[in-house]
């Protein structure tokens, strides 16, 4: 039996679920940089922003050691995080 990330299995090297976000995931995975947003609560990203980031790395993400990736290039990325600090 495969798991979904065993090779050869039938989401390898994709994301299994099939949604209103799989032509989102399919165009950044063909774009030339990412910016991704977030405010911070309890020092870390959103729920849904850290459910996003899991769905766009995790299929490409290899059980090897050490970890590797089926991803065939580097994509610019940004990350922009905000707080409700005030100045003092």
């Amino acid at each position: 039996m495969l798991r979904v990330q065993d090779e050869g299995g039938s989401s390898y090297g994709r994301c299994a679920m099939r949604d209103g976000l799989t032509p989102v995931l399919d165009t950044l995975a063909a774009a030339d940089a990412i910016i991704l947003g977030s405010p911070i609560y309890f020092g870390t990203v959103t729920g849904d922003m850290r459910s996003f980031m899991e769905r766009l790395l995790f299929p490409y993400l290899t059980y090897t050691r050490p970890p590797g990736t089926l991803f065939g290039r580097q994509i610019r990325t940004a990350l922009i995080y905000t707080m409700n600090i005030r100045k003092r």
